[in-house]
């Protein structure tokens, strides 16, 4: 989607939040965003709880870059740097007692949440919780 002068307005699409098995307080969620690595700072993401304070919100945990269809990762944590001719960013991470009820904080504004599902089987070959 671009506006009038050509520039792309960000777009992030929740692709899905899903159970992590053996680990009820956590979820992976999934996002596809129209930008590059380049220009998503994973450090934007978290949820805001009125009755913490900030440095107490939940953040994204376990980032993994994956190619545009979700079958593959491409990067981790730091490695947006290595990601250069991507043009979308897909990444998937770890949050811990997740609001389904609320938002997920981003840079680019408020992302709407849904209930979990169970882990695609795309994911869970790639993708696995690792404790803090």
């Amino acid at each position: 989607m671009t506006n009038d002068k050509g520039s792309h307005f960000p777009i992030i699409e929740l692709i899905g939040i899903y159970k992590m098995e053996g680990f009820p307080d956590v979820c992976l969620i999934e996002l596809l965003i129209n930008l590059p690595p380049n220009n998503v700072d994973i450090s934007y993401f978290m949820q805001k709880n009125n009755a913490l304070s900030e440095d107490l919100w939940q953040v994204a945990y376990d980032e993994h870059y994956l190619n545009i269809d979700g079958t593959k990762v491409i990067g981790m944590f730091g490695d947006q740097h290595k990601l250069m001719e991507e043009t979308h960013t897909r990444i998937a991470f770890f949050m811990h007692f997740v609001d389904f009820e609320g938002t997920i904080l981003s840079q680019y504004g408020e992302i709407r949440l849904m209930k979990p599902v169970q882990i695609p089987e795309r994911l869970s070959k790639i993708i696995s919780y690792q404790s803090p």
